[in-house]
């Protein structure tokens, strides 16, 4: 009867230790892609594309960006803006990134879970602005609010961009990029509602 304790600890004992070590290399393979050149150029190039395109919505009246949305699935709409925005060849450097990126044998091995992961605790933090005025006492609860929005809002923006199977300046990506202008737009609306205890 010791005997039969004994192998049932130690096989229960084993199967903890080779979970465990499961864990730790589903943790390393997830560092070692959130390291890797291919993920690093995506999220770069995305960011090129991120800033050219919230540089163009800016620009835009409420009526013009309503419009936007509501022609974002018009092909030649969506060509138009593309001409007008000079995205097409970050667009196209964009959809050369994703697919290395997809097509990487790291990123492959990954479920989605861990992509997920892969986003949340690689993702470089954007380099916002401070969103606030000379003599503004800026507090920091809103900020690391504010901070924390920006920053999910472009995480997901980049796994919507990844999943998208167009190519180059299709409406798939450039609604992820408005979702993205709209995130923003309100992350920035509830920090100043923050700010002046809304």
């Amino acid at each position: 009867m010791f005997f039969v304790f004994l192998f049932v600890y130690a096989c229960s004992s084993d199967a903890d230790y080779s979970a465990k070590i499961e864990d730790i290399d589903r943790n390393l393979l997830i560092k070692s892609v959130a390291e890797s050149d291919v993920f690093l150029d995506f999220i770069l190039e995305h960011k090129l594309v991120m800033e050219q395109f919230m540089v163009y919505t800016r620009r835009l009246s409420d009526t013009e960006l309503s419009e936007f949305k509501y022609n974002v699935n018009d092909d030649e709409y969506i060509q138009k803006i593309v001409e007008v925005t000079n995205l097409s060849s970050l667009l196209q450097s964009l959809e050369i990134k994703k697919n290395c990126l997809l097509a990487d044998a790291g990123y492959g091995k990954l479920n989605q879970e861990e992509r997920k992961i892969l986003f949340m605790n690689y993702f470089e933090k954007p380099m916002y602005t401070a969103v606030k005025t000379r003599g503004e006492i800026l507090n920091l609860k809103c900020y690391e609010q504010y901070t924390a929005e920006c920053n999910r809002a472009e995480r997901q923006c980049s796994i919507a961009v990844l999943a998208c199977a167009c190519v180059g300046s299709c409406a798939c990506v450039l609604a992820a990029y408005l979702k993205l202008n709209d995130d923003l737009a309100n992350a920035k609306r509830d920090f100043e509602n923050c700010q002046n205890g809304k």
